[in-house]
């Protein structure tokens, strides 16, 4: 269990981390013009859904005690591949957009 413990740790701290990466999303979209902000924040409402996906898997993975860890982290694999790869994808659009 120590092993497993370490590893959600680690997620939990990433999830704060792109947690925090979100709300400076929204803000950077403010000096968006109105076409791509508008675009943008429907990215971002997308990556704060499969954050807020996430942060409920661990969180449920907690709350049942930490078991099962093999079925954790099978479930959790292909949407933390989509979290991080959408957070990517973000990442490359916001430099092409219009700044006031």
């Amino acid at each position: 269990m120590p092993t497993s413990e370490k590893r959600v740790g680690k997620l939990e701290e990433q999830l704060q981390r792109w947690g925090c990466k979100l709300d400076e999303l929204v803000t950077e979209a403010e000096q968006f013009d109105a076409s791509a902000k508008a675009e943008y924040h429907d990215h971002v409402e997308n990556l704060r859904e499969l954050h807020r996906t996430m942060a409920l898997k661990v969180a449920q993975f907690r709350a049942d005690g930490g078991e099962k860890w093999d079925g954790f982290l099978a479930g959790i694999e292909s949407s933390w591949t989509e979290l991080e790869s959408a957070f990517q994808a973000l990442k490359r659009p916001s430099k092409r957009h219009s700044i006031h």
